[in-house]
């Protein structure tokens, strides 16, 4: 390949042709924020109330679903009560007030609440009474919360139950998220299909090449027929685009279980996606061990950089005039201020499309870009710097040559809502403050991200 500083028309046939590129990795997040809000109100009668039972709820991820026939029986204390007696748990009503369960006793700041979700809802509703019947709702839970946090997440992002499936043996992911978080879940032996962005754990490629995992159409456009043909236990969307939610529903009229998972809005949104994912095909055990494992790994790096000066960051998906920026409500920016950082156009809701006046007014100290149109050199680095718009170079971060290309599977990690988010969390705040760290992050990182990470190396969940 030519120098591109020398070749600038190559240079601009080659950015067209990896828009394709981007489209696997942050593309997808711009289609799911466009289309979020349409989801919600899919929801069909089709796809309602799965699950037969009732769910304990000790705290976060810590629960324990009953499964019985709610026809037999639908009232919320002869179900505890026979939870308890399958679990061997004790429990304690005084005065009609359940009090305790399994030795957990109600405090000045916890009490045992009957909680429900409403049908075509994804929210959860305290129950003012236990005279309800659950036949009504999508799930019923027995939660132990104060009076600011509700149960943990118990339906998907279609309002469906995440309990009451069988173990999986063969599962279609839809999007590189789904497919990731399977991975993580070390459960990559069960799938039999999946989108054709998806290309990580890296031991799927293999399989794919084979012939042992079939692809079932693209992130924006799954084929139905594709699906069906593999003959799946399970199927895992994501509810951020359209055609995902439809085919979903189409599968299960058609009888095949089907999950759709949440917007990674934040860390959060991942560790519940993840819990959604173990809990629907069997590794409920595991999920609960890579939220733990995440957990620690996102606050070791915090702890890194806790007491550093805060840098404004802006992190966009190209170096455009007027590029997609990461806004609030994205995992992007809650990494952000994890890390001791300031998110520049944290006043932005998603990712947001910024106007050219708006780059120099938020004059970002460190700006990333994530984008698959250049490569991880030095060469195309000093392109890119060259050839950036005017407004750009009014900022701190140009003047101080604090711009950073994230490229390559380095941006299948910043694009992707999943389990490996403390792995993104590590890089960034070596990025943004490199005095905190042994390791020098060079300003384009591609293929060989993994070389950087020391804290969380281990939570690649390649398998």
């Amino acid at each position: 390949m030519k120098d591109p500083v020398n070749d600038n028309s190559k240079k601009q046939r080659k950015m067209t042709v990896n828009q394709v590129k981007v489209y696997s990795t942050v593309s997808i997040i711009l289609i799911g924020v466009l289309l979020s809000g349409i989801v919600s109100l899919q929801t069909s009668e089709s796809s309602l109330a799965h699950a037969n039972g009732i769910l304990i709820d000790f705290e976060k991820y810590d629960t324990t679903w009953f499964e019985y026939d709610l026809n037999v029986s639908h009232n919320p204390i002869s179900l505890l009560d026979k939870c308890c007696k399958e679990n061997n748990y004790e429990y304690t009503m005084e005065k009609g007030v359940v009090t305790e369960i399994n030795g957990v006793s109600n405090n000045d700041t916890h009490s045992w609440g009957l909680w429900y979700v409403v049908k075509n809802s994804t929210s959860w509703s305290k129950s003012d009474s236990y005279d309800i019947d659950m036949r009504n709702y999508s799930i019923v839970a027995w939660a132990y919360r104060d009076s600011e946090t509700t149960p943990t997440v118990a339906v998907d992002a279609t309002g469906v139950s995440i309990y009451g499936y069988p173990q999986a043996m063969r599962i279609v992911t839809l999007s590189p998220v789904a497919t990731e978080t399977v991975g993580a879940l070390k459960a990559t032996g069960a799938i039999v299909g999946m989108d054709y962005y998806s290309n990580y754990p890296n031991s799927l490629n293999k399989a794919r090449t084979e012939g042992r995992i079939a692809t079932v159409g693209t992130y924006t456009d799954p084929s139905y027929e594709l699906i069906m043909k593999q003959s799946p236990d399970i199927v895992i969307a994501d509810s951020t685009q359209y055609n995902q939610v439809q085919v979903a529903k189409a599968i299960r009229d058609a009888g095949v279980n089907s999950v759709a998972l949440y917007q990674g809005e934040d860390m959060d949104t991942i560790y519940d996606n993840t819990f959604i994912v173990g809990t629907a095909i069997g590794y409920e055990m595991t999920a609960k061990n890579i939220i733990a494992e995440d957990g620690l790994g996102a606050k070791a790096v915090a702890s890194k950089v806790a007491f550093t000066d805060k840098k404004r960051v802006m992190v966009a998906l190209s170096p455009d005039s007027a590029p997609y920026v990461a806004g609030n409500y994205t995992y992007v920016n809650d990494i952000i201020n994890t890390i001791s950082a300031e998110n520049a156009f944290g006043s932005m809701k998603g990712w947001a499309h910024a106007n050219t006046e708006m780059i120099a007014q938020k004059n970002a100290d460190v700006i990333i870009i994530v984008t698959e149109s250049y490569k991880a050199t030095q060469a195309e680095w000093d392109y890119m710097y060259s050839h950036l718009p005017d407004a750009w170079k009014l900022t701190n971060a140009y003047a101080n040559k604090e711009i950073y290309l994230v490229t390559g599977k380095a941006a299948d990690l910043a694009s992707r809502a999943a389990p490996r988010f403390p792995q993104l969390s590590e890089l960034l705040a070596e990025i943004i403050h490199p005095d905190s760290f042994e390791t020098e992050v060079p300003k384009y990182i591609g293929d060989e991200y993994r070389d950087y990470l020391t804290i969380t190396k281990y939570l690649s969940y390649d398998n």
